[in-house]
């Protein structure tokens, strides 16, 4: 499915900022920064669509997602690619009849029209009928001092058919001890955030040949979670 990759331009002489320009392997740069776009945007958006194309996120329905709801990504324009070569049934699945490239990924857009990435479809999982999105989970825990790295999965659970389950890297001179790790996160995120995750220590030491390991937690040699190689192990 597709893909991004960054790039981020300098913007004059000003060393402390940039243009972000995202990606799309299937249909090449469809949304950007603008040129007065302040940092946070900059940094934690993939700017808004440009000219000449469309992007909208869209619920299983296929309509519009509400502002600040996560949906689907989808996009429209003269540079999305015509297919997959010599592979139709893949085309068909990314390629809609009305031409619309469905990315795969969860995303939102704000009330200026800006557009954030915030997971991928296939790693979404749903906790007693309420969808959850790892990537959020994810910046969650990091904001507990002890937590460097961490990867949520959803994982089978006979009341509420899925449940998150956290998979957790120490940081650098924590001084939470591992053995306190799982009932120190879980006790600390139920309390912030009303919520309930089972968090697992990582103590992985290597993978696959075609993954490394980066502090515990697999991860592919574009440096994204490989989330499915944590729920085979458990």
């Amino acid at each position: 499915m597709a893909s991004w990759r960054w790039t981020r331009r300098r913007r004059g002489d000003d060393l402390g900022s940039g243009l972000a320009q995202p990606t799309l392997t299937e249909a090449g740069t469809v949304t950007g920064s603008r040129p007065d776009d302040d940092f946070e945007h900059i940094a934690t958006t993939v700017g808004v669509p440009w000219r000449g194309f469309e992007v909208r996120t869209t619920d299983e329905s296929g309509n519009d997602a509400p502002v600040g709801e996560p949906g689907e990504v989808v996009v429209r324009g003269a540079t999305v690619m015509r297919g997959y070569l010599d592979d139709p049934e893949a085309t068909a699945a990314a390629i809609d009849a009305d031409g619309w490239l469905h990315t795969g990924d969860l995303g939102t857009f704000d009330a200026g029209g800006y557009l954030r990435i915030v997971g991928r479809i296939k790693d979404m999982f749903i906790v007693g009928g309420f969808n959850a999105y790892p990537a959020e989970i994810e910046n969650l825990l990091l904001g507990h001092p002890a937590v460097g790295r961490v990867a949520v999965v959803g994982m089978p659970d006979e009341r509420l058919g899925e449940v998150g389950m956290a998979f957790v890297v120490l940081a650098p001179g924590a001084e939470l001890k591992p053995e306190h790790v799982e009932q120190e996160i879980e006790t600390w995120f139920g309390r912030e955030f009303r919520g309930a995750i089972d968090v697992v220590l990582c103590r992985r030491k290597e993978c696959g040949p075609e993954l490394f390991a980066s502090r515990g937690i697999p991860r592919a040699k574009r440096l994204t979670c490989v989330r499915y190689v944590l729920k085979a192990d458990q």
